[in-house]
């Protein structure tokens, strides 16, 4: 697949591995980080399981849109889902573009790599897992203002510039 990583990095570098089928997806806005998914699975093999949770439900969070790195999921859909952990709160699993995921029909390569997987032994309820979010958003980088002045006396140079250069072949011709 073009843009993927390849199988065998995919699996050292996922957190859990797993395919399902998507019951819902649901959107939240973090405060200064945009619009997220929250993607929920009900799972039917593990290849991988998150510090052994191999819930038979689970949460996923990804971007809203290809724009943003998110992977458009589709209710209904059942998928080959590779995940790591979520920055915002590592107790919660992120997918986006180029993990690998990939509705289940397509997924034979990597499915004929990973083997036979494992049912999930877990009950355990989105609900739950939702309860337990403690979104904290990652510290927005400060723009100084030496940075927003030279930006201003730049644009400024520019359109002085371009006045001067007009005024100049005007007066040219």
């Amino acid at each position: 697949m073009i843009g993927q990583r390849p199988l065998q990095d995919s699996l050292e570098n996922s957190v859990a591995i797993f395919s399902g089928r998507v019951a819902e997806v649901q959107t939240f806005t973090v405060e200064g980080y945009g619009d997220w998914h929250l993607v929920s699975f009900e799972v039917d093999r593990y290849w991988k399981a998150p510090d052994g949770k191999d819930y038979n439900q689970l949460v996923v969070f990804t971007g809203t849109s290809g724009d943003v790195c998110g992977y458009e999921f589709e209710k209904g859909r059942s998928y080959l889902v590779y995940t790591i952990q979520w920055w915002h709160d590592d107790n919660y699993l992120y997918t986006g573009l180029g993990y690998r995921n990939q509705p289940i029909e397509g997924a034979q390569e990597d499915l004929d790599f990973l083997g036979e997987g494992m049912a999930p032994a877990t009950q355990s309820s989105w609900y739950e897992q939702i309860d337990g979010i403690n979104i904290q958003p990652l510290p927005q980088p400060q723009i100084e203002e030496k940075t927003v002045v030279l930006s201003m006396v730049g644009i400024g140079v520019a359109v002085a510039g371009t006045v001067a250069f007009f005024t100049m072949r005007k007066v040219g011709n």
